[in-house]
């Protein structure tokens, strides 16, 4: 799977999570590592310069 592929593939998943936001801190916290694992891979470089 290429970078581009994997940012688009977190970037579905954080939309879910958002669209499903609930009191619990759960969804925050998915969102959280799912934002931390983007910024790792750097997949968003292809588009933006910086995280």
């Amino acid at each position: 799977m290429t970078k581009e592929e994997e940012l688009i593939k977190d970037t579905e998943q954080l939309k879910q999570l958002i669209s499903q936001v609930d009191n619990s801190g759960i969804s925050a916290w998915i969102a959280g590592d799912l934002l931390k694992t983007v910024k790792i891979k750097e997949g968003y470089k292809s588009k933006f310069k910086n995280f």
